[in-house]
């Protein structure tokens, strides 16, 4: 059976929704973590997360609209194939059949404007995401899910582009 975890105060020396978007009221501002999922299996006292488990990774405030959701793999998962990134209406509204297996930017397929253009040549640069993004008017929090079974490894950025509309 799948689990949610609340992640985001795990780590007390970064800021990862609350109270962050005072600080940029009216602004665009970036929220950005490391999801290391062995630190998170000894922080929840699990040896691996189940299929379908879930690591809620940010609050977002009401008000808030979440420009894009991007995720880069730092250190390959041994078992993470299928990664999704979304929040309490669309499980993988974000990044959505992603995987843990390959190092660097991880596009997925992607349906509120996160999708990710990567062009591999030296010196490239990102497109950004087309689409207006999604506007949260109560709060929430965007989520890390792994959907595929016995997740113990792999360390995964994830950054978040938000602008304070309240």
């Amino acid at each position: 059976m799948a689990t949610t975890y609340d992640y985001v105060q795990t780590t007390t020396d970064k800021v990862y929704g609350v109270g962050f978007p005072a600080l940029s009221q009216g602004r665009i501002y970036q929220m950005e973590r490391s999801v290391n999922i062995a630190d998170a299996c000894t922080e929840f006292g699990v040896t691996a997360f189940a299929a379908n488990d879930v690591l809620k990774c940010f609050n977002i405030a009401a008000d808030t609209l979440v420009l894009g959701v991007y995720m880069k793999v730092t250190t390959v998962s041994a078992v993470l194939a299928d990664i999704e990134v979304g929040d309490g209406d669309n499980p993988d509204g974000y990044i959505d059949g992603a995987t843990g297996a390959s190092l660097g930017w991880n596009a997925g397929a992607a349906t509120q404007g996160s999708s990710l253009q990567v062009d591999t040549a030296p010196n490239a640069a990102f497109s950004l995401p087309v689409g207006g993004g999604k506007l949260y008017t109560t709060a929430d929090t965007i989520d890390f899910k792994m959907v595929t079974a016995s997740a113990a490894d792999g360390v995964f950025r994830i950054i978040v582009i938000c602008m304070d509309l309240s």
